[in-house]
């Protein structure tokens, strides 16, 4: 196929030509454009999809002008993009001869039954069912590939597919060549459905289904197919659109139609959602905030005040407004009508009060200040607390005797630097106050209060609404608005410089280095080392980068390394989170962060950003009698104060029971509590505490609006943490979002607050006085809420950027991103930039136009994470900063030289015989050591690295690293042993696993037989595929090995039949792939049918395997197949498992019962090279799962029978065909041997658990030649675990000890 940007340049080139030809000639004599398609159709049909499309777009270039002709070549090509897909998908299959065969040789006819196959498998009709309209499993071939139903069996990765000759013709659709209802635009349309859907690029699809409909009238199928692929996708129009498709079904006269009949069980077996009437109707517009509420029956008073009818219920009204503080639910709270949240009665009440005007609410205010002025709180004005006067003015809102208290405790607020609380004051005041006297005085603390907060453009803004020239009080006598405004500016901190976009080439770069430690904590939701989480914020010239686990302090222009670094004291500590923006507050030389800088994550703390030292902590998470306690999201400072969320459990016995919401306000200096306030919320099915990690915080205008990733987003009272409203909606858990949302904090945009909750994936705006839902959109997949422009509100989708109308939610551009985007996307000045792997974009915020894009600089590292902080342009590599010692020497307990601690550290090293053997590669958690085997253990470099390799190789200078990467591929990873640097990376799809995939290791070589009968050589030095080829699909199941310069490949076919297969490396010819293996049961022209193989082992001169009849069950039996002329040999009936030791074979016999009393099996030994050889051994069960045989000597552990006989070991040389009983020992618990060299093993001896006897960890050497043993020496195994060990290895002259959780090693001094 031609790339894609050739191509584009090809259709304009056409367009551009048949513009000019059209105007200068008339429309040519109609061709025989069948013959001009008749090559490229012969191509397709003979399997050569490149060649055919190159000599379709060679008849487009050739006929320039000819859109017709054009549109017939695209419609071809386009077609023959699925035809290539089922081609691939069932490669056995000769799907192109098969279908042309079917066509009677009718190139046309075969494009056709192409295109009925891609309607149907949109429309789902039945068309190619046996019966009933219902497919069965499986389904037709071609259906199947673009379905993808059957999740055992997998096909070619859409992504393959192109979407190349489809946009084409969209385009020439646009422009008016060729009309909607043209065949080669439907199905154009059809596969990019499938295409956008598997992209996940779901608004597009949705547009595209959406034109299929009109384009068919609305025919009933095409609108339950969209009704379809809206539920598959669980978009927002999912429940509307399957109501409306309802209504057509079963409108009158419906059922005598037979397609809507047909289309009516569809639909039921379907199970499309929210057929009936969803039971949360949205509030019709227009209604007041007590209008979307659920009335109270109980309360005679609702319906008058609901009305805006209040003379004569005055006092009525006040008792309302008393029972507001009653603590039963029902009347502290009111419920959303639409059944999307709740809120507070007296915040709801009081909104519908203010709207009435001052004329209605004259008798109120009387009434309550009469009732006001005997309140206790009221007597002594002076000396109330803050609390008494914010308490006294919730419950008489209308009271001038409240209002002069409310009035001292905005001041108090002001004065102490708590500027929200003292906005949220003087802000009720301008609401509820009629005095002018008091609203002068409110509004002037509204401008103090606002100049405190950092806001000096809002301060403008109400200076000129206010006028210039107006009198107002100040200090102690009375100013100009505009006098006051400057002496308020004179006083405050300069504005922050707002940073303008920098064009690409002038950023300048830096590479980050982050030091090698555990950057997060274990967690249930990871796919990655976490450095694309890393938080950095400039400070100064000077830069700190955060996690959960770390701090570290970059100075300007010292290069990549940190000048300190601060670990989190819970290191080895677990997360069910994810991770996500891990981001403190810094601000005059201090450190405000949570999440464990004083081994506790519910600790929030404050550091000294020069000496590190905590100048006070504070837990912030919940009572201390709580039963679990989370952090939810970053702190947040406005002003002086922090704001921070938290989420604990009590215990039910004590009434505390269930999720508690706590939100606290912090004294920013000292520490000190200044309040806390705990909502308790109910569960959520999907709830769970995934989400801890990311901005969930604003506080704005004197309300805190909060969005932990709960299920619930809410306003609260800046003064005291008081709930406003609350709205809910479903969680999702983590492992079922669409998209991983990076955590965003509300971002208020004028009247509307726009969430996106780290538990869901749909972005919702809400009125941020009501919390009425005035939107939502989920079509972008919206990841990150990057930031404003000109009103709108601009998003990291999945797959796209763009930018979402604040009030409407309405998607005003969009433009694609590449899948693996680093980091965060940035909005600077007028510019979005954004990075994948390889380059670095930016986009005009304003249209999300691409301005320019350039390569990312080449880094020796993959490169994780990319971040834009004013010109510089940072990135953080999979390098750590060089740790020349071993950092785990500290950590070791008793005589361990050096232990690792980690969730099944790992443990690589190059097999007997490879190059490298004084080099150690360790996997702990996220990170891979290179290390020198000594008991120094001297680092050499590390990397950042996850999740661990599932095998590492080792080759000349290299360690391949592999990797399972999904269900059915490969992916492959050189590293340089000197130096950690990553010399290629390879993917290898389908080799892992599922219907046949095999791959493994020989020498410089991986082979690999794909889930499809490919077969692929990779030189592992090269870091290539080598040789491909493909045979007919086998299925089934695949062993192969390296022998006699040829891959050997044995297979048992899905039918049971038994293939061996000699793959020529030098000329790609395989031999055996179509002849059915002979020489069953020893004769010779009888085929192995209905046979499995059990094992194989390739030797110098022959191959050994084991395959037995019929089933499981079968016989076994031991065959030999010689390289030279293929003939096959039965050695042995009966036979169990076979070991090949070069150049001893050893055949496991059939079981007697004197070997199940003695729990043994016997052994038949023979010799490759010499035919007279014969021996038997009786060994123990156990040899059989761990054979341990050196040079010619089997060693047998015989392990403790029934308590009477000890743990014994045996040597057993097999050619001198003599035994020798070197060590027993009766008190082991577990005894076994490893290989310590050549000819020396290492028997370990351990006893943990006998009663009255201690603990002892024993290792004995024995000389494998003269079985003599070497001193004992006991290991202090047990000190510091009580986990058994699950790995015991000899590297040089160490000792390791690797269970769950820690490897160890011992300095041997035997």
């Amino acid at each position: 196929m031609t790339g894609r940007l050739k191509a584009w340049f090809a259709l304009y080139a056409l367009l551009l030509a048949g513009l000019v030809s059209l105007k200068s000639a008339e429309t040519p004599q109609k061709r025989d454009w069948n013959k001009l398609f008749e090559e490229a159709d012969k191509a397709f049909v003979d399997g050569d999809f490149k060649r055919g499309t190159q000599q379709l777009n060679d008849l487009i270039a050739s006929h320039a002008g000819d859109f017709e002709l054009a549109a017939q070549a695209l419609h071809r090509a386009c077609l023959s993009e699925y035809l290539e897909l089922i081609d691939n998908d069932w490669p056995s299959s000769n799907y192109p001869g098969n279908l042309i065969r079917q066509a009677g040789g009718d190139h046309g006819k075969m494009w056709g039954r192409i295109s009925e196959f891609l309607e149907e498998a949109f429309l789902e009709v039945g068309k190619f069912a046996r019966r009933d309209g219902i497919y069965v499993v499986p389904p037709p071939m071609a259906l199947e590939s673009l379905w993808r139903r059957r999740g055992d069996f997998p096909l070619t990765p859409l992504d393959n597919l192109s979407d190349e000759p489809a946009e084409r013709i969209m385009t020439l659709r646009r422009l008016g060549f060729i009309s909607d209802n043209d065949p080669a635009v439907i199905d154009a349309s059809i596969l990019l459905v499938f295409i956008r859907k598997h992209q996940k690029r779901f608004l597009e699809a949705y547009s595209l289904a959406d034109e299929l409909v009109v384009t068919n009238n609305r025919q009933i199928d095409w609108l339950l197919s969209q009704a379809r692929l809206h539920a598959e996708t669980q978009s927002p129009r999912a429940g509307e659109l399957a109501r409306k498709l309802m209504g057509r079904l079963e409108a009158p006269g419906a059922k005598l139609n037979p397609a809507t009949v047909k289309a009516a069980l569809r639909a039921k077996r379907m199970n499309l959602p929210a057929m009936e009437e969803p039971v949360n109707k949205p509030v019709p517009d227009g209604e007041g905030w007590i209008g979307q509420m659920v009335p109270d029956p109980e309360n005679r008073s609702w319906g008058r005040v609901a009305a805006g009818l209040i003379e004569n219920i005055e006092a009525e009204i006040d008792l309302w407004i008393q029972d507001t503080f009653n603590p039963e639910q029902r009347r502290m709270f009111m419920v959303r009508s639409d059944g999307t949240g709740s809120a507070m009665t007296w915040s709801v009440l009081d909104e519908q009060l203010k709207s009435l005007g001052a004329e209605k609410l004259q008798k109120l205010r009387q009434l309550q200040e009469k009732r006001c002025s005997i309140d206790p709180r009221a007597s002594n004005p002076d000396k109330a607390g803050q609390k008494d006067r914010l308490s006294l003015y919730r419950r008489f809102p209308w009271a001038q005797t409240a209002h002069r208290g409310l009035l001292r405790y905005a001041r108090q607020e002001l004065e102490s630097g708590r500027g929200q609380s003292a906005y949220s004051g003087f802000s009720d005041l301008l609401e509820h106050a009629n005095d002018p006297g008091l609203l002068k005085r409110a509004r002037v603390g509204l401008w103090l209060a606002t100049a405190q907060l950092g806001r000096t453009g809002e301060l403008s803004r109400l200076i000129a609404e206010t006028g210039e020239d107006r009198i107002s009080p100040w200090m102690d006598g009375e100013a100009q608005a505009g006098e006051i405004q400057k002496r308020i500016l004179d006083g405050s901190p300069p504005p922050a410089v707002k940073v303008p976009a920098t064009s690409i080439p002038d950023l300048q770069v830096q590479v980050l280095k982050m030091p090698a430690r555990q950057l997060w904590p274990q967690m249930s939701y990871r796919s990655s080392p976490g450095l694309e989480f890393v938080d950095l914020q400039k400070v100064g010239p000077n830069l700190l980068a955060s996690t959960r686990n770390l701090l570290a302090w970059y100075e300007g222009n010292k290069g990549g390394e940190p000048a300190w670094t601060n670990l989190s004291g819970g290191q080895r500590s677990r997360s069910v989170g994810r991770p996500g923006r891990f981001r403190p507050i810094i601000k005059d030389g201090r450190i405000h962060t949570r999440w464990g800088y004083d081994a506790d994550p519910t600790m929030l703390v404050a550091l000294d950003a020069g000496t590190r030292n905590i100048i006070w902590s504070l837990d912030a998470c919940g009572p201390r009698e709580a039963r679990r306690k989370t952090p939810l999201g970053n702190p947040v400072l406005s002003g002086d104060q922090i704001y921070v969320a938290a989420g604990w459990e009590g215990h039910h016995a004590n009434g505390t029971g269930g999720f508690h919401l706590r939100l606290s306000s912090v004294d920013a200096a000292s520490g000190t509590p200044v309040w806390h306030a705990d909502l308790n919320l109910q569960w959520q099915d999907n709830f769970s505490h995934s989400n801890v990690f990311g901005d969930s915080l604003t506080v704005h205008e004197g309300k805190i609006y909060c969005s932990p990733g709960t299920g619930y987003i809410g306003r609260f009272d800046a003064r005291d943490g008081r709930m406003e409203w609350l709205y809910n909606y479903a969680s999702v858990r983590a492992d079922l979002l669409q998209a991983d949302t990076l955590g965003n904090a509300p971002m208020i945009m004028g009247d509307i607050v726009v969430c996106l909750p780290r538990d869901t994936n749909t972005m919702v705006g809400l009125d941020r006085r009501t919390g009425n839902v005035l939107w939502n959109s989920s079509s972008l997949l919206p990841r990150q809420i990057i930031g404003a422009s000109d009103g709108n509100v601009l998003i990291r989708g999945r797959l796209a950027l763009g930018a979402v109308e604040a009030d409407s939610g309405r998607i005003l551009w969009r433009g694609p991103l590449h899948k693996k985007m680093l980091g965060r996307a940035t909005l600077q000045g007028s510019s979005i930039y954004s990075a994948d792997k390889e380059t670095l974009y930016r986009h005009d915020a304003a249209s999300g136009i691409e301005q320019e894009r350039r390569p990312l600089p080449k880094t020796r590292n993959t490169i994780r994470n990319v971040s834009i902080q004013g010109r510089n342009l940072y990135l953080i590599t999979d390098e750590t900063v060089p740790d020349k010692t071993n950092p785990f020497a500290s950590k070791t307990t008793g005589d361990a030289v050096w232990e690792i601690t980690g969730t099944r550290p790992q443990l690589y090293h190059p097999k007997a015989g490879e190059p490298n053997q004084g080099i150690l590669l360790i996997q702990q958690d996220e990170m891979m050591h290179c290390m020198e085997a000594t008991p120094n253990g001297r680092v050499l470099w590390q990397r950042f690295l996850f999740p661990s390799p599932s095998d590492v190789y080792f080759l000349q200078e290299k360690a391949i690293l592999v990797f399972h990467k999904g269900q059915y591929d490969l992916h492959l990873k050189a590293l340089d042993l000197q130096n950690g640097d990553v010399g290629w990376e390879l993917d290898l799809p389908r080799l892992r696993g599922g219907h046949g995939a095999t791959y493994s290791r020989m020498g410089k070589y991986l082979f690999g037989r794909d889930n499809s009968d490919r077969f692929h050589l990779v030189d592992l030095n090269l870091g290539r595929v080598v040789l491909q080829n493909r045979i007919d699909r086998r299925n089934g199941f695949a062993k192969a090995g390296l022998a006699n310069g040829k891959i050997q490949v044995f297979i048992t076919a899905y039918n049971r039949h038994l293939f061996w297969l000699n793959w020529d490396t030098v000329t790609g010819d395989i031999e055996g792939s179509n002849q059915i293996l002979k020489g069953v049961n020893g004769e010779p022209d009888k085929a192995f049918r209905n046979e499995v193989n059990v094992d194989v082992k390739f030797g110098d001169h022959a191959c050994y395997f084991i395959s037995n009849h019929g089933n499981a069950y079968g016989q076994h039996m031991a065959y030999r197949g010689d390289y030279k002329d293929r003939s096959i040999r039965l050695i042995q009936r009966n036979a169990g498992k076979l070991h090949l030791a070069p150049p001893f074979l050893m055949l496991q016999e059939e079981q007697t019962e004197q070997n199940r009393k003695n729990n043994t099996r016997t052994w038949k030994i023979q010799r490759e090279d010499n035919p007279a050889y014969a021996h038997t051994l009786e060994l123990a069960n156990e040899w059989t799962g761990k054979p341990v045989v050196a040079n010619g000597r089997v060693v047998e552990i015989i392990p403790l029978k029934k308590k009477k006989n000890p743990f014994t070991l045996r040597i057993h040389d097999l050619t001198t065909r003599k035994t020798i009983v070197p060590q027993t020992d009766e008190e082991a618990e577990k005894m076994g041997a490893v290989l310590a060299g050549p000819d020396q093993i290492l028997v370990y001896a351990y006893q943990r658990n006998k009663r009255q006897t201690e603990p002892y960890f024993r290792v004995t050497p024995y000389d494998l030649n003269s079985g003599k043993a070497g001193p004992t020496m006991g290991i202090d195994y047990w000190n510091g675990t009580n986990r058994h060990p699950d790995e015991i290895r000899v590297i040089g002259n160490l000792l390791f000890a690797r269970n769950h959780d820690s490897l160890r090693a011992w300095h041997l001094k035997i």
